[in-house]
């Protein structure tokens, strides 16, 4: 049986701290025999008191107390680091690393005391048997910036390849940055130049001489750069996991973020992720909104309904046809989607969000898939390396046929129509009123790829459909300024390139 050491010092307010305690105490430890060691450095006795009962309950803990290094300052932009405080920690986690020496422990599992875990780290961490790997996490740094993993490539924090001969422009090290930061949300584990704060050591590297001490001739900062550069010099081989992120409460108010944390864990969307279908409906009683969701209901397993302000039956039909499903009807009488596309829009994500889906599907009324999606949809939510799925869309141009000609091509691309929810990610939106899409606009960043699932669209089926949608256009857009001309007049075009429906 390997012992593990799981050591932190500890200086949080005690409601951060409570939840950190939380996730120790439902962390999986089977089959391993797993002592504590904790620097208590708190300045508040609330936490003090909530250490030492977690402590005073397990038996193999060491529990050390540490007079305050001085003010440590965290508000809701960030943490204010000095000096003196980077040494203590740096001198605390290598008093860990050698109590975990002298103590004969397999393993030091190192956290910081304002993460939440999820209950299968440990066993998962030492199952890829790495003499150093740490389980990647998400913060903004910044208040209003992007969430950035607790990885790097190489420096202090360059998060792009560079070759050492190589100069790269802006564009360039963008690119390479949004390869790197969808390899830190795709399940798996990679090597880095950088890591910290969640990290199991082994006793192999320990032996080798790794610890944090500061590095007198290099201008990094901070006792994790100084940890990871002596483990490299070493030839120890630093690996970042993706499969189990904790939650970090960098700032107070993430506390909120807590319940929905556990509701995932405890519902198990890690391992069955829950696909929740989104769609805005107007007035479809009568047109496809039945057909789509008698489909669709055989694969989803919520709905989220956002009513355009219908006026006949559609909410009936809803209820109708997801009776045994749980679905919301949101109605939406303050915007509408015939003035303002991408208000409509992203109403309906937010609203969305509101029922803490996993998966988003993103569909209308008119858009049904091929039967074949009920065998083979659920399949796509299980690729951990892809966060946004697109499918081909073929414009219906009656019930058997589609249109294929030169201005309608839907069918030979693939269009975003699912997406991983990613909370880390910071979401943006196109202020076209016409034509915005129906996703966020910048779900390019993040990982993709084609499903070749087709969609059958309707919303042109009927020669009524089609002249209602023009005028609809030209009345919103008469320049074309969110669209394309050649198509727009080709709408109505009397004799177009249809192509016979094969199922």
């Amino acid at each position: 049986m390997k012992r593990i050491l799981i050591a932190s010092p500890v200086r949080k307010p005690p409601q951060i701290l409570a939840e950190h305690l939380r996730s120790l105490e439902t962390l999986d430890t089977g089959g391993f025999d797993v002592g504590y060691i904790f620097l208590d450095d708190n300045d508040d006795r609330e936490s003090s008191d909530l250490l030492l009962r977690f402590c005073a309950s397990r038996p193999a803990t060491v529990l050390k107390r540490n007079k305050p290094l001085g003010t440590y300052v965290c508000d809701e932009r960030t943490h204010f680091w000095r000096s003196e405080l980077i040494l203590g920690v740096a001198n605390a986690k290598n008093m860990f690393l050698k109590h975990a020496l002298d103590h004969g422990y397999d393993g030091i599992f190192l956290i910081d005391a304002d993460l939440v875990l999820h209950p299968k780290t440990l066993r998962h961490l030492a199952s890829l048997e790495k003499d150093i790997v740490a389980e990647v996490f998400w913060t903004a740094w910044q208040p209003s910036t992007p969430c950035l993993p607790n990885a790097w490539l190489t420096d202090d924090y360059t998060l792009y390849e560079r070759h050492p001969d190589e100069a790269l422009d802006e564009a360039a090290q963008r690119t390479r940055t949004r390869v790197f930061l969808n390899r830190m949300r795709d399940g798996g584990a990679h090597r880095v130049g950088g890591l910290g704060a969640c990290t199991l050591v082994s006793a192999a590297a320990l032996r080798r001489g790794v610890s944090f001490q500061p590095i007198h001739n290099l201008s990094l900062w901070g006792e994790d750069r100084w940890f990871c550069v002596r483990a490299a010099v070493l030839g120890l081989e630093l690996w970042a996991d993706t499969r189990f992120p904790p939650l970090h409460l960098y700032r107070d108010d993430d506390v909120h973020r807590v319940p929905r944390f556990w509701k995932r864990v405890e519902a198990g969307y890690d391992e069955q992720p829950k696909l929740t279908l989104s769609m805005l409906v107007r007035n479809e009683a009568d047109r496809y909104l039945r057909d789509a969701l008698l489909l669709h209901r055989r694969f989803i397993d919520e709905a989220v309904i956002v009513d355009d302000g219908s006026t006949d039956g559609t909410v009936d039909v809803v209820h109708e046809c997801l009776a045994d499903i749980p679905h919301h009807i949101h109605r939406s009488d303050d915007v509408s989607f015939q003035r303002d596309e991408s208000a409509i829009r992203r109403r309906q994500w937010d609203l969305t969000l509101t029922h803490e889906p996993d998966w988003i599907l993103n569909l209308d009324a008119d858009e049904i898939f091929e039967d074949r999606a009920v065998r083979d949809f659920r399949a796509l939510l299980f690729r951990r390396d892809v966060h946004v799925y697109g499918f081909p869309l073929f414009d219906m141009w009656s019930a058997t046929h589609y249109r294929d000609d030169a201005q309608w091509t839907a069918h030979t691309r693939y269009f975003p129509m699912l997406t991983r929810y990613t909370p880390d990610f910071q979401y943006s939106w196109s202020s076209n009123r016409l034509h915005c899409g129906r996703f966020p606009s910048n779900l390019g960043e993040l990982s993709g790829a084609g499903a070749d699932l087709r969609i059958r669209h309707y919303g042109w089926a009927r020669p009524e459909d089609r002249v209602a949608k023009h005028k609809r256009y030209l009345d919103i857009d008469p320049d074309c300024t969110f669209g394309d001309r050649a198509q727009m007049d080709s709408i109505l075009d009397p004799a177009p390139r249809l192509v016979p429906w094969r199922p």
